[in-house]
């Protein structure tokens, strides 16, 4: 790359970078449904947590899978539904979805690692949205979004390790308090911090769907479900073979006899890929259908 290309880079103009704010899309929805949609997949795109993970999860991502397990599970019952990892929630969303239309007795449980966060405003133009452990996500600056994306402004840069660290330094003090006792969220006046979820907005307050933060390896997430489903989580890129296994191992005791566990992942190229295991009334696995090619850590279920 030419030199000039090189120095550049770190003065991209802002229309480059900018996202939605945290409080449009976590605060202050819009009324524009399908605007709304539009601003929160760019929003949740920007989100970096700190494992290095993106929160970007599209639309109609598994609707295709979504029919195909509906059609294969239709005579039979499985009203009380795992659903691991479920990032924004989207997903989530679009099989509950499915099922009232469909008339589907169901209760859909979703969990993810990363849910609650809280969104520290100095003023009206100028936040940072933090996770729980006072990792900074996003920032506003000025009145407008900036996340972990590549390229960037270099004075922007600046405002955001300046804010971040006044952010982390709010968070510090108050974090011992319970949320409803923290007299900066009562205050009038700024900073402010406010307490949200990582979460799209039709999720919120659907009466089907129970979003709860939780790790599927070591958290209790309750147990007797009909089936739970894991997209996009179990596989090589994320955890060891031991780990899956671990994981696997969870997931059998959450599992009621009789019950089905479904495995997908979709690739860079938009194609999903997945398996339908069955639990006997052995505790064992068994596979019972295929999506594609099968899900890569079928030889892990047994």
């Amino acid at each position: 790359m030419k030199l000039i290309e090189l120095l550049k880079k770190p003065f991209m103009p802002l229309g480059k970078i900018e996202t939605p704010t945290a409080y449009q899309v976590l605060v202050e929805p819009l009324n524009n449904v399908s605007l709304q949609r539009e601003t929160e997949m760019k929003f949740f795109a920007s989100l970096r947590l700190r494992n290095g993970v993106t929160r970007f999860t599209y639309e109609n991502r598994l609707e295709t899978l979504d029919d195909w397990l509906i059609g294969f599970l239709s005579s039979r019952s499985f009203h009380r539904i795992l659903d691991v990892g479920i990032s924004s929630g989207i997903t989530t969303v679009e099989l509950g979805r499915k099922l009232e239309k469909g008339k589907y007795n169901f209760e859909i449980i979703g969990i993810d690692k990363q849910v609650d966060a809280f969104l520290i405003r100095f003023d009206e133009q100028n936040s940072v949205l933090i996770d729980t452990s006072g990792f900074p996500l996003h920032f506003e600056i000025n009145g407008r979004g900036f996340g972990y994306v590549s390229g960037t402004n270099v004075i922007n840069l600046a405002r955001r390790r300046y804010l971040g660290k006044r952010a982390i330094r709010i968070f510090n003090l108050t974090r011992s308090n319970r949320f409803h006792e923290n007299p900066l969220n009562s205050r009038k006046d700024f900073p402010r911090i406010l307490k949200t979820r990582l979460l799209c907005n039709e999720i919120q307050g659907n009466q089907l769907i129970k979003v709860r933060e939780a790790d599927i390896f070591t958290d209790d997430v309750g147990s007797d479900y009909s089936l739970v489903r894991v997209a996009n989580l179990f596989n090589e890129s994320y955890f060891s073979r031991l780990q899956l296994v671990d994981g696997i191992e969870k997931i059998r005791s959450l599992l009621k006899i009789e019950g089905y566990l479904l495995v997908c992942r979709t690739n860079s190229d938009g194609v999903t890929n997945a398996t339908l295991f069955n639990l006997n009334n052995k505790r064992r696995f068994r596979v019972v259908q295929r999506f594609g090619n099968g899900s890569e850590i079928e030889s892990l279920v047994r």
